[in-house]
């Protein structure tokens, strides 16, 4: 109870005048005050959350240590502060136009993203609940915000959406792959049966002072290119690393550029710097070849809109352990590979992803991110080092160093012109080929080498006719895809009858059967088309030479 006295004068005397109040309710009232304020306190500092209050002159009047926490300030500096001053420029103007609207509507909102800078120049990004505090008249009295951090989330579902895009593009590739090995055996025949035929007409007796046989060279040749272009496809559809022996890339470089400057607009010069005595290196051409393709056009496309120089150089190199650093390889003798461009050019951001499968800076119609990757995979297995530098606006430089070896070596894509082997002795040979034009060229180059041949477009009647004659047959020669009876079904059934009989298995692909399949299934010799016909009687050769050991 509070009693208050004062002194008053009644009827001529001084009394005093004693007023007592009961004050209870309102100290019971103040407790309840206090006590809902420490839980309110109590409740805002245990939340995750951030909480803040801006106040009706733009700022923060009150808000939780969590808060704080979330822009990396300490209460001291953030009390009475602007928000526009802890956010990203364009989350500042978009929370000011916010708050206008919540003050307008009473109608509570949603931020997301709000992006925060915090002192050390770190960026979270928040989820904002925004809603109004109104006084008892109805009117604004601060708006109240509940902030959630979302960074880690965010970038969670960057990866899961970037990891589905990869699974997606996977999948494309995987049917892209299955596409390349249907592809690869027609176009296999069909390049088989122009070589075939183009090498008869040279072998017939054609007038030579006259531009055809000039003109069935250039048929053999690029024949020859196409066959390297199914392979390179064939080689990436089934990322296959292949085998590497000792060869001469000089000439395999040659040959690329030869086919890539016909596709280079008149805006971008192809320089080259090429070293013929540059070494050997334990390489697969063909990759070689792929390598250097997915340089150029990454160069290409770098250029493309304001043109300039495109430089590949070749050479062999020493580096010595006294010059050594950190940025260059081992010591050592090196072949290097250098590709380099006057383009755009790259940023650091950019560089240090490159050679992440599927990461590209083109449109997804413009490829799939899988050019370097590919090529650093090819560079690594052939124990090779790739280094990079680019800046924007400067161009791009790509330095690849082969280790290089001693010896002679090799260039798979030159036809060499020597006498072809001899065979051990005439032979009759089974042909068969479910492709009319490979079946009618094949057995023409096969009497060209000596050989008696009996040919068929059908498994089933091949099988027929080696049935009916088992012993007049010196060697099975069968296409492997073919209608009813595939070649291996037909070789384990002619085997069955005669199992030393030699078996030659050709294939427009390697897809449709391994050589190591083949080769443990007692096939003696597995060759993918098209064969010239060198090819065809080193074949021959090799394998009339297992039956006769």
């Amino acid at each position: 109870m509070e009693i208050n006295s004062r002194p008053i004068t009644y009827g001529g005397q001084k009394v005093i005048l004693n007023v007592a109040r009961d004050l209870t309710s309102r100290l019971e009232a103040e407790q309840a005050l206090r006590e809902s304020e420490e839980r309110y306190r109590s409740i805002l500092e245990n939340i995750a959350e951030g909480y803040f209050e801006i106040d009706a002159a733009g700022t923060i009047c009150f808000f939780n240590q969590a808060f704080c926490s979330l822009l990396g300030r300490s209460p001291g500096e953030v009390h009475g502060a602007d928000p526009a001053r802890t956010a990203a420029p364009e989350s500042a103007a978009r929370l000011a136009a916010l708050i206008e609207t919540i003050r307008a509507t009473a109608a509570p909102a949603r931020l997301s993203p709000y992006t925060i800078i915090r002192p050390d120049g770190e960026e979270r990004v928040l989820d904002l609940s925004l809603s109004l505090i109104a006084n008892g008249n109805g009117g604004s009295i601060a708006i109240r915000g509940v902030g959630r951090d979302i960074t880690e989330q965010l970038q969670i579902e960057r990866e899961k959406s970037e990891l589905k895009l990869q699974r997606q593009r996977g999948l494309r590739l995987e049917a892209l792959g299955t596409l390349a090995g249907g592809i690869a055996h027609d176009f296999n025949n069909l390049l088989a049966a122009a070589l075939g035929y183009a090498e008869l007409c040279l072998l017939e007796q054609l007038p030579q002072d006259g531009e055809l046989p000039l003109y069935l060279q250039r048929i053999k040749e690029v024949t020859f290119r196409g066959r390297e272009l199914v392979a390179q496809i064939l080689t990436f559809s089934r990322q296959n690393e292949g085998v590497l022996q000792p060869v001469d890339i000089v000439p395999v470089v040659k040959e690329t550029l030869k086919m890539l400057a016909p596709a280079l607009p008149a805006e971008i010069e192809l320089r080259t710097v090429i070293d013929p005595q540059a070494g050997l290196i334990l390489s697969n051409p063909t990759q070689i070849h792929q390598v250097l393709m997915n340089l150029c056009v990454n160069s290409h496309h770098a250029m493309r809109e304001t043109g300039g120089v495109l430089e590949v150089a070749i050479e062999g190199t020493e580096i010595d352990a006294t010059e050594w650093r950190p940025a260059m390889p081992e010591p050592g003798r090196y072949l290097r590979l250098r590709v380099r461009d006057t383009g755009t050019g790259m940023t650091n951001e950019v560089l240090e992803r490159i050679f992440e499968p599927f990461f590209t800076t083109k449109k997804p119609s413009e490829g799939t991110g899988m050019g370097l990757a590919v090529v650093h995979g090819i560079v690594t297995h052939h124990g090779g080092e790739i280094f990079v530098s680019s800046r924007p606006g400067e161009g791009t430089c790509f330095e690849i160093y082969f280790p290089a070896i001693a010896g002679n070596g090799t260039t798979l894509l030159e036809e060499d012109e020597k006498q072809l082997p001899p065979l051990p002795r005439s032979c009759v040979v089974l042909l068969v080929d479910d492709e009319e034009d490979l079946v009618r060229a094949g057995a023409r180059m096969l009497e060209h080498l000596g050989c008696r041949v009996t040919a068929t477009t059908s498994s089933h009647e091949a099988l027929q006719i080696f049935r009916r004659s088992p012993d007049l047959f010196d060697l099975l020669i069968t296409d492997q895809v073919m209608p009813g009876l595939t070649g291996m079904d037909l070789a384990q059934e002619v085997m069955a009858v005669r199992p030393q009989l030699p078996v030659v298995l050709f294939s427009g692909h390697a897809e449709a059967v391994s050589p190591e399949e083949a080769l443990n299934k007692g096939i003696h010799r597995f060759a993918l088309k098209p064969l010239s016909l060198k090819d065809l009687a080193a074949v021959l050769h090799e394998a009339l030479a297992t039956r006769l050991s």
